[in-house]
């Protein structure tokens, strides 16, 4: 008995590690031939693909679809002879517009890798005087939500670079996948009405689901049973089974991947190419993360007689560990876009950053407007490797940027910057006080800025220090004859003047009379009247004496 139960183990032992093996293996290849990787990803250049193996495009106008039953809409694919075609990234562009997307999924808050394919897209669009639309993609409703969508549309209107069409332009709401099912409904059903998808109506097998969801293996699948059912076999079906819609791929170039879930979402691959269709998206800028999609979305384009748009496959950012900068990490949290304009980031100096990150250029101290990078950049810029995301040199651009704004631009930066961090800020976190920007006061601390941030962490800083706390250690330093002299003269200052021109007239002369008598005693007197040994000039700092 015993022997039987050792050989009934070893069996089912050797069965999971074949069945692995083979799965393994079949995915592996399929990996090896059709998405160019040698069992590892591996980074597409920079450059434009083009595929001119594609059919002809076609034009389809947004809402058409919409308006007319599958069964009734004979020919998807309405050619427009206005429509032309191109060789490379740059051919015709004058015959034929340059449309390109961004389409984020609210599924986290907006981060700087995101930020910076959003920033190409918008270069690019506007060096060729195209349109940049934006999208958003939320058909995974099990983990959006809506503090990331406004997260997206706050970050992308504070940087400035306003899209051209989509969400919140007419017609925004068709702009959302999720307004967007009976659409790709449509397009499945018409692609199982030309046998190039079938129904399948095979549960999902648990032992594969498992290793799936444990392992991460993906395995290819083709369904030997349901593409032969008849009609009437699924019709029949179609009552009562629930069932998902699989491309009927042709040879071994693909498993037959899902378009439309059990639940009646469809899959990204699909909704995204049926959209770039529709939207006459002509070319698409995105992270080397999406070059495994490209040759099952060819295929779809392909398949809705759309000439494949060109792509671009930008080189990943990463943090300063080498780690792939993503919403999904953890430690990426303090690289969001939220995160930078909370620390006091400013927009120019991060698009110039994000911009030039990987490029030559990124080595300058340069700060150029928006204008003149769209017209200094191309993505021959970029090299081949992952970006690692450098923080200060950020600041240092940070800094420079603000040493070098007008007081005006200053101030409004320092306004601006107020409101989104008061309405932003942690629950256990000060609110910044409006009353301490002030002229006087931004004039004085300008120059020692790195971040909007600094500011306020200044003023307050010279403002709110514990006195007993910080001279407790410096009593043998400080004269108590000095300290009492100086609580005197304030007083009297404070009595004997009627406005501010003469609180500034008196405090300087306070001033004055403390360096007849020494530097040390200077040092003391900003020391009690601020906590800090250096800082802006004891005149200047008047003004927080008024406060």
């Amino acid at each position: 008995m015993c022997i039987c139960s050792t050989l009934w183990t070893i069996y089912n032992v050797l069965h999971i590690f074949l069945f692995l093996t083979s799965f393994t293996l079949s995915y592996r290849l399929n990996n090896i031939k059709f998405n160019n990787v040698n069992g590892t990803k591996t980074f597409s250049n920079p450059s434009l693909i083009d595929r001119n193996n594609i059919s002809s495009s076609s034009n389809f106008q947004l809402f058409d679809v919409l308006n007319h039953p599958a069964h009734e809409n004979n020919n998807y694919s309405q050619h427009n002879e206005n429509r032309l075609t191109y060789d490379n990234v740059l051919n015709d562009l004058k015959s034929q517009e340059v449309r390109v997307r961004f389409a984020p999924s609210p599924t986290g808050p907006l981060h700087i890798g995101s930020l910076r394919t959003y920033i190409y897209n918008y270069i690019f669009a506007k060096k060729n005087k195209g349109k940049l639309i934006l999208r958003i993609d939320d058909t995974d409703s099990s983990r959006n939500n809506q503090d990331s969508l406004k997260d997206i549309f706050s970050s992308l209107n504070w940087i400035g670079l306003v899209w051209d069409e989509g969400v919140d332009r007419l017609n925004g709401d068709m702009y959302y996948q999720s307004n967007r099912k009976e659409i790709y409904k449509k397009f499945a059903q018409k692609l199982i009405d030309n046998n190039k998808a079938y129904y399948c109506f095979c549960r999902e097998n648990i032992f594969t689901k498992f290793l799936s969801k444990i392992f991460k293996i993906k395995f290819n699948y083709k369904c030997k049973k349901c593409p032969k059912l008849s009609q009437n076999e699924i019709k029949t079906k179609l009552k009562n089974l629930k069932f998902i819609i699989l491309l009927r791929s042709e040879g071994d170039d693909f498993d037959d991947f899902i378009l439309v879930r059990r639940n009646g979402v469809s899959t990204y691959n699909f909704s995204s190419c049926v959209d770039d269709v529709l939207m006459n998206v002509t070319h698409i800028i995105r992270g080397s993360e999406h070059t495994n999609n490209l040759h099952k979305q060819e295929y779809l384009f392909n398949l809705l007689d759309y000439k494949c748009p060109k792509f671009v496959h930008l080189p990943l950012l990463h943090d300063e560990q080498k780690t792939k900068l993503s919403k999904r990490n953890p430690s990426s949290k303090d690289y969001t876009v939220k995160n930078l304009r909370l620390n006091g980031i400013c927009r120019l100096p991060l698009i110039n950053y994000l911009t030039f990150l990987g490029t030559r250029f990124i080595s300058s101290n340069e700060i150029y407007e928006v204008a003149d990078i769209i017209k200094m950049f191309s993505f021959d810029l970029l090299n081949n490797e992952p970006a690692v995301f450098d923080y200060k040199k950020l600041l240092h651009l940070n800094r420079k940027y603000i040493n070098n704004l007008s007081i005006e631009e200053f101030k409004s930066e320092i306004l601006n910057f107020q409101q989104f961090y008061n309405e932003n800020k942690e629950p256990d976190e000060d609110e910044m006080n409006t009353s301490l920007i002030m002229d006087q006061l931004l004039e004085i601390y300008q120059k020692r800025l790195v971040t909007l941030r600094d500011y306020f962490n200044l003023v307050n800083s010279a403002l709110g220090y514990n006195y007993e706390n910080l001279t407790k250690n410096k009593d043998e330093e400080l004269d108590s004859g000095f300290k009492e002299w100086l609580k005197f003269e304030l007083n009297l200052i404070f009595e004997k003047s009627k406005n501010s021109v003469d609180l500034h007239a008196n405090f300087a002369n306070l001033v004055n009379e403390a360096m007849v008598s020494g530097k040390k005693n200077l040092k003391h007197l900003r020391f009690l009247l601020t906590g800090e040994e250096v800082g802006p000039s004891l005149i200047d700092l008047v003004w927080l004496v008024i406060l």
